[in-house]
């Protein structure tokens, strides 16, 4: 599923995307120093926090990078599913 506040790292249009955003905002606002933070997670402000929707991103970009070092992405998704129906299931 598609979640809109995430920068898929592997996504190729994501640098170019933080390089147009961060010479947009220091056209406009010009800074010596930029802090950047929260580009792979959502937004943590209490408003949409989901633990569904931080566990990883199954992209074809991310897939493509978990399968070129023989990650089992079937099991993994479904992994993450259970967990997501009891998060129990991870207590020992």
């Amino acid at each position: 599923e598609l979640i809109p506040t995430w920068l898929c790292p592997n996504n190729p249009l994501t640098a170019v995307y933080v390089r147009n955003l961060i010479a947009g905002i220091l056209e406009r606002y010009p800074s010596r120093a930029i802090l950047l933070d929260r580009l792979r997670y959502p937004d943590w402000s209490g408003a949409t926090v989901s633990v569904a929707r931080m566990l990883t991103c199954f992209c074809p970009y991310c897939l493509r990078k978990m399968e070129q070092i023989a990650l089992d992405t079937n099991f993994l998704s479904h992994l993450l599913e259970s967990f997501l129906e009891n998060p129990h299931l991870l207590r020992s």
